[in-house]
């Protein structure tokens, strides 16, 4: 099956003014929002050929740290070297490059735009990379009306489309296909330089975005790509009409744009996503309706202020070597939390496992395709066990807790001798 590399041997030679934007060419520019532009950037970063970008990285990289990063950036920067090498790309000029990434503010943000043609530009927003704060934006989407990466992204396309005055193709992966799509709703009194927004596998809007009338007006600018089994791109509400594309990894390792199949100057389309992809959206909508608001923000606190205590702001905190330790002391922290934190946590966890063990019952009862009703039962085995897990985890909490007060209780007795 071929991939982005692929691609680019097929089509790295023939410049955009030759042959035109496609759907891959997006997905690519995308892909490269996520590489680390830091001390790259001529100047004061304002515009830049991706080549020169590309040849300063190759002068000054260091191959092994490199290999030594997470999975994630690995599958990032061998697609940027050799997209910078290409004619294709290289003479791409890379412009307004913006990042944030503030803990304080928890905002994970970074956007740029380049400039394809002298009548085209493509603005491309990153997706969620490997820093928590990343992912706490993307479950804050659920109750918040407007997370700060979105009010970025509004303030960017305003910027620049006000700027540059020029026909403009909005793409992100991820979260970045998220802003993409929310950051052209919001600028829709300049919706006619607005030609097509790309939302790579990217979470969807809420239901006062989807019932307003501007998505009505503009839904038809909106082409969603996501890979048989999409996770993150079922997150809450979609009316636009999905593509799906076929991959050569499985599970959540299709979200990666470089696992999803090409064919031509299009992707390698499928039917319809899998049971796997339908089985989790319906779980979490389902899991999400039956929370409240108040439910959903005190949860995220209390589970992002366990990881910030014991200083865990990448996911590679819970990876590796480090994951035993890490866990253990996010257990001590748990533990630690005042009744109504853990009770919240039990209650909202408990939710989340309820409805994934009834959804995997019926599914299972019903029996999946190609003999995923055995993994339908390796999914409700393992919600159970879950379950147990964190029924027995609170049930050695209070123990301990009440062996720690008859401690103290004892320790206080008068010595009858």
């Amino acid at each position: 099956m071929d991939s982005l590399f692929d691609y680019l041997d097929w089509r790295g030679d023939i410049a955009f003014s030759y042959d035109g934007v496609n759907e891959v060419d997006c997905a690519l520019l995308a892909w490269l929002t996520y590489f680390d532009y830091e001390n790259l950037l001529a100047g004061d970063g304002r515009k830049d050929s991706l080549k020169n970008i590309c040849d300063r990285y190759l002068k000054q990289s260091d191959p092994e740290a490199d290999r030594k990063r997470d999975v994630f950036y690995n599958s990032v920067y061998p697609l940027f070297v050799k997209a910078g090498k290409t004619a294709r790309y290289g003479k791409v000029s890379v412009l307004d490059h913006a990042h944030v990434l503030s803990d304080k503010d928890g905002v994970q943000f970074a956007a740029m735009t380049f400039s394809v043609l002298p009548d085209l530009d493509i603005i491309a927003f990153e997706g969620t990379d490997s820093n928590v704060v990343g992912w706490k934006e993307n479950l804050e989407l659920s109750y918040m009306d407007e997370v700060p990466a979105q009010k970025l992204a509004v303030e960017y396309v305003g910027r620049i489309l006000a700027k540059r005055g020029k026909k403009t193709i909005i793409c992100g992966h991820s979260k970045g296909g998220n802003l993409a799509v929310y950051s052209m709703l919001k600028n829709s009194d300049k919706g006619d330089l607005i030609e097509r927004v790309y939302n790579f596998d990217g979470p969807g809007m809420n239901e006062t975005v989807l019932a307003s009338d501007t998505y009505s007006k503009y839904s038809d600018k909106i082409v969603t790509i996501v890979p048989r089994t999409s996770i993150v791109g079922r997150f809450f509400g979609h009316r636009e009409k999905f593509h799906v594309t076929d991959s050569d990894e499985t599970g959540f390792a299709q979200h990666a744009l470089t696992a999803w199949g090409v064919k031509g100057t299009d992707f390698l389309y499928v039917d319809a996503m899998d049971e796997l992809s339908d089985y989790t959206e319906e779980t979490m909508r389902e899991w999400l309706d039956e929370i409240s608001v108040d439910e959903k923000k005190r949860f995220l606190d209390t589970l992002f202020t366990v990881l910030d205590e014991n200083n865990i702001t990448t996911f590679e905190g819970l990876s590796g070597q480090k994951a035993v330790k890490a866990l253990q002391d996010i257990g001590s922290s748990v533990n630690g939390l005042d009744p109504e934190s853990k009770a919240i946590l039990k209650q909202v966890i408990g939710s989340l496992i309820s409805n994934g063990v009834k959804n995997a019952k019926e599914r299972a009862t019903d029996g999946f395709r190609n003999g995923a009703g055995k993994a339908a039962d390796g999914l409700v085995n393992g919600a159970e066990k879950a379950a147990d897990g964190i029924k027995r985890m609170m049930i050695r909490s209070e123990e301990k807790k009440k062996k720690r007060i008859e401690m103290k209780a004892d320790k206080n007795k008068p010595d009858k001798n």
